[in-house]
């Protein structure tokens, strides 16, 4: 079984029939007709691990096409064993972020 079936299985990837409505809106504002919520993977560890590990070679695989970094960075929610391992891959540093609500907000609109 692939990453893709193991997703579906779990439940956590949707492809959207040919002309039918998009139901995955992105952060970006845009619409995808695929959306794969890998949070289904994040609560159980050696699928992350699997996950994390297929990831960093892919990216390796891609040989000349990807600069060597200096971190890989990963948002707090959810990415920072990803950034990890692919850090690892990379053998550089790992990093991660997490949200400043004081750029949406100000003090007069709380």
């Amino acid at each position: 079984m692939n990453f893709t079936e193991t997703l579906i299985e779990l439940g956590g990837y949707w492809k959207h029939r040919p002309g039918a409505r998009y139901l995955a809106r992105l952060t970006s504002g845009k619409v995808s007709d695929t959306f794969a919520n890998c949070g289904v993977v994040t609560n159980r560890p050696r699928l992350e691990f699997f996950a994390n590990q297929l990831m960093a070679k892919a990216i390796l695989e891609w040989g000349g096409k990807v600069p060597t970094p200096d971190y890989v960075c990963g948002p707090a929610f959810g990415a920072i064993l990803l950034a990890y391992h692919v850090a690892n891959a990379f053998n550089c540093e790992s990093i991660f972020t997490e949200p400043t609500y004081d750029l949406f907000y100000n003090d007069n609109e709380i």
